[in-house]
């Protein structure tokens, strides 16, 4: 059910309980997702990392690919939302199986450490040996990707295919992004390069490329240097639209798990909170697309967030949709739990993120 168990049972009880149940969507086999999304459905890969464990990600190959037509795919790399202590791929299946079949690219969707079991900043190093193995056909994560691939690709026979001419089946130079709240955070990470006197913390990302990277960033969190708790309202609206935002049961859940993964000094780290990053840290490649709903307790830091980028004079690589009566989080609950107006801003919103990663 979890990465590892092993200090599980260390955890303050009014910790562990919830910590235990936030995670219950672990527990869903990855065949169910075949009642809720569509093809390509994923497969899990094991990819090594920077230490000793592997990280998990779910791999989704478009269906009907011909190599000899096709050549080397564009990848889109994805991370789900939960705060940095709850989330999974698996609510991650319908939105990665669009991008797959709708573009025609390999999505891999990365289930990053999480805390409590792992502090900051487990959650960005994972999503950085992910994009290495991406980037580097040779290392052992690289190899083991590309092979996974092809195996997806030729599980349908594909008649005097000569696979050794395929020196990458992957095309890393044109790499795009996508995140969901803490997923944005850890998604706008990647989009940043840090090379001042206090920090050191390059991009993996080549400066010069003339590839542009268009990185989808969902209502991110961009500063967590405020608790849920502590974030100010969105501006003008009425009281009783702000206890929908916030009910009292979320707030008790935040209050609990906010600091599983960040000590109250990290929340205030750049790496933490890359909002706060001087906009000259913005990759030069970086292209944005920012999808900003109205019920949400990160609306108001987000606009501050994104004047700050238009003084910056790099306005001109950020999108910005404002979602009018939409909450955090909306674009991933099933089409069920959602109203008809919820439904239909979903959809134009994931057509308009479709055709935002087709212009490059």
């Amino acid at each position: 059910m979890f990465p590892e168990m092993k200090g599980i049972w260390q955890l303050p009880f009014e910790v562990l309980w919830r910590f235990l149940l936030v995670r219950l969507d672990r527990l869903v086999p990855i065949h169910a997702l075949r009642l809720t999304s569509n093809p390509p459905y994923p497969i899990k890969l094991r990819i090594p990392s920077r230490s000793k464990h592997k990280i998990t990600v779910h791999l989704f190959v478009p269906d009907g690919i011909k190599l000899e037509k096709e050549g080397p795919l564009p990848v889109h790399i994805d991370f789900h939302g939960g705060g940095f202590f709850m989330g999974s791929c698996t609510e991650q299946a319908p939105f990665c199986s669009m991008i797959a079949a709708s573009l025609n690219r390999i999505v891999i969707s990365v289930d990053y450490r999480l805390g409590p079991l792992h502090r900051f900043p487990a959650a960005i190093e994972d999503a950085e040996d992910v994009v290495s193995a991406v980037l580097q056909p040779s290392s052992q994560g690289g190899s083991k990707l590309r092979h996974k691939v092809l195996k997806q690709m030729l599980r349908r026979p594909q008649p005097g295919i000569d696979t050794s001419k395929y020196t990458d089946i992957l095309d890393p130079t044109r790499l795009s992004l996508s995140g969901f709240s803490s997923g944005g955070n850890i998604a706008l990470n990647l989009a940043l390069n840090i090379e001042s006197d206090e920090l050191k913390w390059p991009s993996l990302l080549s400066l010069t490329s003339p590839h542009p990277i268009p990185t989808l960033l969902f209502y991110p969190s961009f500063d967590q240097s405020c608790l849920p708790h502590e974030r100010p309202p969105p501006r003008h609206l009425p009281l009783h639209k702000q206890t929908e935002i916030m009910t009292p049961g979320r707030l008790r859940l935040a209050k609990h798990l906010s600091s599983a993964y960040l000590s109250d000094e990290q929340r205030f780290h750049i790496r933490a909170s890359p909002g706060s990053a001087d906009i000259d840290c913005i990759h030069p490649g970086a292209r944005l697309f920012l999808v900003l709903p109205e019920l949400d307790t990160l609306a108001a830091i987000s606009e501050q967030w994104v004047e700050k980028v238009e003084k910056g004079g790099r306005g001109n690589v950020l999108e910005v949709r404002r979602c009018p009566g939409m909450k955090h989080g909306w674009t991933q609950y099933p089409d069920i739990a959602l109203k008809k107006e919820e439904k239909a801003e979903k959809v134009k919103v994931f057509v308009e993120a479709l055709r935002f990663l087709e212009k490059f």
